[in-house]
């Protein structure tokens, strides 16, 4: 990484926040790593932070947010998105635009999903609308979405945002329709069901109008040379997984000790071949492009509002 030789340690956390700590107490004390990166959903994460601190070791969380007061960072933890509240206001115009009188949301049970919600209240009491309805469940596939979808119903929802993962978001909308329930159905890239669009065995119209407040876009450069390698788009944040391994690389060349990287990163910004790497006192990226996008004959366009 410019000119410095990295070697890379992986360990799988499963998505299990208990591998994960395995993983972290691994990594630093057998593999004795100079940093770390992980942490791909906030309750992995999370745990990690009070580690990373207490072992004087910088950690970058590539695909998480910073929410104050609830997903807190440390002086030797780092996530490569901005505050997300911010980025969640960014709905505002289109639920005045769509005119949404009564909005839910459907989330899996996180600290992430619980932003939203309360973002999103945020909005619709600003806009002098009713307070969201807030659905939650603890478990991530397989799950059927009846008993919510009917009570949603009848509660006139117009609107439902979905903070679901893998397969759920297809299952909601599938079972939806079935239900004869048809909101405006907005969502984010980790829900955004991006593999049912491309999946044969998936009927791609069930998706027509969704919108997908985007933060996961990336250069363009970067797509055509992570396409070209790996034949997908580049998705999950893997621009700012990247960036987070360079920028560390960086830190680590220029730092004598360990305990000085995460002091190398609040001071500097690190040019990485995709973007300009920085962070705020709170140790949130500086900034991040969002877009807001819409389904339409299966493929994502930018909303017309």
């Amino acid at each position: 990484v410019n000119g410095h030789m990295v070697e890379l340690v992986v360990e799988d956390d499963q998505t299990d926040s208990k591998t994960a700590v395995t993983a972290f107490q691994k990594l630093t004390s057998v593999n004795k790593v100079d940093a770390l990166i992980g942490g791909l959903w906030d309750f992995l994460a999370e745990p990690i932070f009070p580690l990373a601190l207490e072992n004087e070791i910088t950690f970058i969380s590539p695909a998480n947010f910073r929410i104050e007061g609830s997903f807190e960072l440390n002086a030797y933890s780092f996530v490569m998105l901005p505050e997300f509240s911010e980025v969640i206001k960014e709905l505002r115009t289109v639920i005045e635009k769509k005119e949404i009188q009564k909005m839910a949301i459907v989330r899996f049970q996180s600290r992430f999903g619980q932003e939203i919600a309360r973002s999103l209240n945020e909005i619709m009491i600003g806009l002098e609308r009713e307070e969201i309805i807030d659905e939650t469940y603890d478990s991530i596939g397989n799950n059927d979405f009846r008993t919510m979808i009917l009570k949603l119903k009848q509660d006139n929802v117009d609107a439902v945002f979905l903070d679901t993962l893998d397969s759920d978001t297809a299952s909601f909308v599938r079972r939806s329709r079935e239900l004869g329930f048809n909101p405006l159905i907005m969502t984010h890239p980790a829900g955004a069901a991006t593999e049912a669009l491309i999946n044969p065995e998936v009927d791609a119209s069930l998706f027509e109008g969704i919108i997908v407040l985007d933060w996961e876009r990336t250069s363009p450069e970067f797509a055509k040379v992570f396409e070209a390698r790996y034949g997908v788009y580049p998705s999950k944040s893997a621009d700012k997984a990247y960036d987070a391994v360079y920028a560390l690389a960086e830190a680590i060349a220029h730092t004598s000790d360990n305990s000085e990287v995460s002091g190398y990163l609040e001071n500097n910004v690190i040019e990485t071949p995709n973007s300009d790497v920085s962070f705020t006192d709170t140790h949130a990226a500086e900034t991040v492009p969002v877009v807001i996008q819409v389904v339409q004959d299966g493929v994502y366009v930018p909303l017309e509002i």
